[in-house]
């Protein structure tokens, strides 16, 4: 018999143990609840959050004042060298402000609050896409299991075809390489299920990771994966739902912030001021009171030239960038819902008419065998093609799955 199997995961043991052993809880909305409590790399982008949130209070404030002391006459007439104020011929102390340009403080701290809005959108996608991993490997840990429970059935139509080729071979209806057939597919079927229990234990420590627990920690196997009615897709294919992903709001926020900054960048061209008071002291006596103010002069027309088309440059970009993510979002979003209609078709096909179809000739095969009506390798084949079709509905039951994922993955609902 011909065991080869088209999908990797293939199963784990003969054994009552381990990863097979059923836990408490673990549904899959538990489990996308869970990793939303301690995960670290949220706690990482939540971080960044209070960080971007902190730099709008800082961005458009003024900078601190400068104070000046300037000793004049160390040698005053009649006395040393003196070095401390009130003390030289004369003193001056000068506090000076710097002032930008009206209106480029309000800028920086527009542009600030633009990339806290960013962080916060990150912060949203990553909540998504931990959500939709976690789907992902729900999914992948239902197939495994399933593909478990579908060898189990294997192995016992095949323990019945090894009895009865046996029970030929005693009666001479059969030669011997039949029963050894037989024995060695439910050997390779052992071995199948060795690598797929190694499979669901690479799982289950994926798992443990995202959520944060110890590798060895136990998951309760999946035993259902929810699936949306024909009403719930339509519904979901009529949600205006491009602009409430935060991968698109992120790029709003980006393309605002260039805007933003192009603007800052204009406001160059006008000089920044330094205003500040000085008084004189002469001795010990203040004697005069003096105001000053200067300004910078924007005479370096290349620097600022070139800063100015830099600034258009990447407002340029961002909007080119917002136009490209709203083509790839919808990309992704329809594939997926194509991915999802036709996963829905197999599984109705193969559930409706191709599995009873492959279980009745099965049946029809392994009866005829009895009867010496059919060789050893029929048998096989019609056993061969009744696996197939569980796998194809299992795998497309995951393939699902997988789909929703990547929708979760854009737009957060819970689906």
């Amino acid at each position: 018999m011909k065991l080869s199997m088209s999908y990797t995961l293939l199963l784990p043991g003969l054994f009552v143990s381990s990863v097979w052993a059923a836990t408490e809880g673990n549904s899959l909305t538990s489990l996308q609840a869970a990793v939303q409590q301690d995960n670290p790399q949220l706690l990482q982008v939540m971080a960044e959050i209070q960080a971007a949130s902190a730099r709008t209070i800082s961005a458009g404030a003024l900078a601190d004042p400068i104070f000046k002391l300037e000793l004049m006459d160390f040698t005053p007439e009649g006395k040393g060298k003196q070095y401390l104020p009130g003390r030289t011929g004369q003193s001056k102390y000068t506090l000076m402000q710097d002032l930008p340009w009206y209106g480029k403080r309000d800028l920086k701290t527009s542009i600030a609050e633009q990339q806290a809005d960013v962080a916060k959108f990150k912060a949203a996608k990553t909540q998504n896409e931990l959500k939709a991993e976690m789907r992902r490997l729900y999914a992948r840990r239902y197939e495994t299991h399933q593909m478990w429970l579908l060898n189990e059935e294997i192995d016992s139509v095949l323990h019945q075809i090894e009895q009865t080729a046996n029970s030929r071979y005693q009666q001479g209806l059969a030669n011997q390489q039949e029963l050894i057939q037989t024995q060695l597919n439910r050997s390779q079927l052992a071995k199948m299920q060795i690598d797929l229990e190694a499979n669901q234990q690479q799982l289950q420590s994926w798992t443990n990771a995202i959520l944060n627990r110890a590798p060895s920690a136990e998951l309760a196997f999946p035993v259902d994966l929810p699936s949306l009615s024909n009403n719930e897709l339509k519904t979901l294919k009529d949600t205006d739902w491009l602009k409430q992903t935060p991968q698109w709001q992120q790029t709003v926020s980006e393309r605002n912030a260039a805007t933003l900054n192009e603007r800052l960048v204009e406001k160059n061209r006008y000089p920044d001021f330094t205003v500040g008071v000085v008084a004189v002291q002469n001795q010990q006596q203040l004697e005069e009171w003096e105001g000053m103010v200067q300004f910078n002069l924007p005479l370096n027309l290349t620097r600022r030239t070139a800063d100015e088309r830099e600034a258009q440059a990447m407002s340029i970009a961002a909007k080119a960038e917002q136009r490209q993510m709203s083509n790839d979002l919808q990309s992704q979003f329809w594939r997926a819902i194509t991915a999802i209609e036709q996963a829905q078709k197999q599984q109705q096909l193969l559930k409706n008419r191709i599995q009873e179809q492959a279980a009745l000739n099965l049946r029809s095969a392994l009866q005829a065998y009895q009867n010496n009506q059919l060789p050893l390798s029929g048998l096989l084949e019609a056993e061969q093609q009744w696996l197939e079709v569980r796998q194809s509905q299992i795998q497309a039951a995951a393939a699902e799955q997988m789909a929703y994922a990547d929708i979760e993955a854009l737009t957060g609902k819970a689906l």
